[in-house]
């Protein structure tokens, strides 16, 4: 998450996109599956290191739908807040 926040902020984007894009980085879960079950088969990570980065990757892959479904709806409502205040837009 930190990497895609770090990253979304160096491109010039706000805090809460650049959240928004480091919770969406975040959502690699099959693939991490993937490149540890042939670590583990190579025997470059050891039994319990694997099952601890599995757990890690299984609970960080189910967490990113809610907070990214919180965080886009919290942003939908930033962007038309001054619409539904009253304020008059014009396209000129």
């Amino acid at each position: 998450i930190g990497s895609g926040y770090v990253a979304a902020r160096v491109c010039g984007e706000s805090q809460r996109v650049s959240l928004i894009v480091g919770v969406a980085m975040n959502t690699r879960g099959l693939m991490e599956l993937v490149a540890l079950g042939i670590g583990l088969e190579l025997g470059v990570l050891p039994r319990p290191v694997y099952t601890m980065l599995v757990l890690a990757a299984v609970v960080s892959t189910y967490v990113a739908s809610p907070l990214l479904r919180r965080l886009l709806t919290a942003q939908a409502k930033l962007s038309v807040a001054p619409l539904s205040a009253g304020h008059i837009t014009t396209l000129a």
